[in-house]
């Protein structure tokens, strides 16, 4: 993938992120075609469609509980990869054999769902901070490659 269409993307993903509700961290991602670099999906992270507009009502469940990022990612609203998943199949959009670029590093639940769904590159910016997702997919095939400001 080109350089620019990379950070054309990652901006697009970032756009997204904003339209998150989550008063703690905002993220993006997008699912796509890696022969036209053509959106297939895309997600946000946040509560449930049609729910509260937060993940604990009118509060961030992970603050109130004091949370770390990254651990215990059951709890919470769902993530912006998870949504991006989720989307696809709920308009029957195929992921075997796609891209994701995302705003942050997956968590290990979020690796898997990427993994599972086939989705075969990751992107992800270089400040990233570090997840156990990433590992996961490295051991299981999925490329992950991170975009900088210079070059990829």
């Amino acid at each position: 993938m080109k350089t620019q269409h990379l950070r054309a993307r990652m901006c697009q993903a970032q756009a997204l992120s904003e339209l998150s509700s989550c008063t703690r961290r905002k993220v993006g991602a997008l699912i796509l075609d890696p022969s036209t670099m053509s959106i297939i999906s895309d997600g946000y992270n946040g509560p449930p469609r049609n729910g509260p507009s937060a993940c604990g009502g009118d509060v961030c469940l992970r603050d109130e509980l004091k949370i770390k990022s990254g651990e215990q990612p059951a709890l919470g609203c769902y993530h912006a990869e998870h949504n991006a998943i989720l989307n696809a199949a709920r308009h029957g959009a195929r992921t075997l054999g796609t891209f994701m670029i995302c705003t942050t590093a997956p968590c290990e639940s979020c690796a898997k769902a990427i993994y599972h769904a086939g989705i075969t590159h990751l992107y992800v910016p270089e400040d990233s901070y570090t997840a156990a997702g990433l590992d996961f997919l490295e051991s299981y095939g999925v490329q992950v490659s991170c975009i900088t400001h210079g070059n990829t």
